[in-house]
């Protein structure tokens, strides 16, 4: 049987926009801490969420963040880097509220490191390292505030505790700005 001439571009296809699109999963960061390979994957089947997965020498691929955290950030409002790695815990910021949380080996759940900010996602972390002790995350940190958020926005360099404890400064907000 011979299929029917059809103009270019009006044949059937047996593969959906649908199926291309969540079957798209792609590494859209990676590194590597102590031996251990690291990247996140955007999700499309899960609404575009990234997923931070990690995977040991000989291992399979782990997803390290619970249902409905997505690492990603609006620094910029295209992003920035929203996450890093060191000695096996993860930093990264929660696209729903812009907060940084720290996710460390063993544990179920990221638990805060900056606080809830003065308005919604008004505070927003990207593109952070942590000092060589481990004790200090120095990244920046972009600001919406003032009369009108959307043009009222400044960009800093900060440094705040890794575990998210005693407030630096900045009226409680964690942080110092270098």
């Amino acid at each position: 049987v011979v299929p029917p001439t059809l103009p270019y571009g009006t044949w059937p296809s047996p593969v959906s926009a649908e199926q291309v699109v969540t079957a798209g999963s792609r590494p859209t960061q990676i590194c590597a801490d102590g031996g251990v390979t690291w990247w996140s994957e955007t999700r499309p089947a899960e609404g575009g969420r990234e997923q931070i997965v990690r995977l040991f020498p000989g291992g399979i691929p782990q997803d390290l963040l619970p249902e409905g955290f997505n690492a990603r950030t609006r620094v910029h409002e295209y992003g920035g880097g929203a996450w890093w790695v060191r000695g096996g815990s993860v930093f990264t910021t929660n696209f729903a509220d812009q907060r940084m949380y720290r996710l460390d080996v063993g544990d179920p759940q990221p638990q805060p490191v900056t606080p809830q900010p003065p308005t919604a996602q008004g505070w927003r972390y990207a593109d952070g390292g942590l000092t060589p002790d481990g004790r200090w995350v120095v990244c920046v940190r972009e600001r919406h505030e003032g009369s009108d958020p959307a043009r009222d926005v400044y960009n800093e360099l900060v440094v705040l505790r890794a575990d998210g404890s005693t407030p630096l400064g900045n009226g409680g907000a964690g942080v110092a700005l270098l």
